[in-house]
């Protein structure tokens, strides 16, 4: 399987609402596991190398984690009452880590069950040009898990514009959300969408616009209801802003 970032294709609901559709039968259900993997495997790889594991030991016990998974015992006892999913995400793969020997006998059970395969060589080279810092393990989740959601809102307004055609207005002005503290050059972008600068103001006001409307919706598939996204959204700010 490929588990590069791209877009959920065929899911509108929430991810825990995806969580229940792995307990199902199925290419439905084997999509459902296909769309966690893929949206949490590099942050719980980060874990387990700041943790201490070395990169082969991290990329064994991810695999073994999602194997698990894709053997419908991981979330058989997830109940989306109990808070966000990415903390269940991490309790569980914490106990993975400190019981992995259980966790490995009962993978062997399962024989030919799939495993999933991820790019590790990429990930360890994002993990490696990471700046040394002093930040915890379940720190250095938390920093990866908001970087996903940002690339997953970003993702989502990309295919937004190219379904509008006007992937070229999104490719010109994307700065401004990977950079918010940066000066928009109004000018420059005037000129290379041949927009007046009145325009191109109006352009990034709408692009900022729909960059939060595409945050908040990914923020809300994560939560049990909608009630705790602006305080998750809080959070992830907060997250971002911790020094490193």
């Amino acid at each position: 399987m490929d588990y590069s970032v791209k877009p959920d294709a065929g899911f509108s609901t929430t991810r825990w609402s995806v969580v229940l559709r792995t307990r199902g039968e199925g290419p439905e259900a084997e999509q459902a596991l296909d769309i966690l993997c893929r949206r949490y495997w590099l942050p719980l790889y980060s874990y387990a190398r700041r943790w201490g594991r070395s990169a082969s030991d991290a990329e064994d016990c991810v695999q073994g984690f999602f194997g698990m998974a894709l053997e419908r015992t991981l979330f058989e006892t997830a109940d989306p009452q109990r808070g966000r999913l990415r903390t269940f995400l991490l309790t569980a793969f914490q106990h993975y880590l400190r019981d992995q020997h259980a966790y490995d006998t009962a993978a062997k059970r399962g024989g030919d069950a799939p495993q999933p395969s991820f790019d590790f060589h990429a990930a360890e080279s994002r993990y490696g040009i990471e700046p040394v810092d002093h930040q915890t393990p379940a720190q250095v989740f938390e920093r990866k898990w908001a970087l996903s959601v940002l690339d997953q809102a970003l993702d989502r307004l990309r295919a937004a514009y190219i379904a509008s055609d006007k992937q070229h207005v999104f490719d010109a002005l994307r700065h401004v959300l990977e950079d918010p503290h940066a000066t928009p050059d109004h000018a420059a972008a005037a000129d290379r969408l041949g927009m007046t600068q009145g325009a191109v103001r109006v352009a990034i006001h709408r692009l900022r616009q729909r960059f939060g409307d595409r945050l908040r919706d990914v923020i809300r598939e994560t939560l049990c209801g909608n009630e705790a996204v602006d305080a998750e959204l809080r959070y992830l700010q907060s997250v971002l802003r911790r020094p490193r």
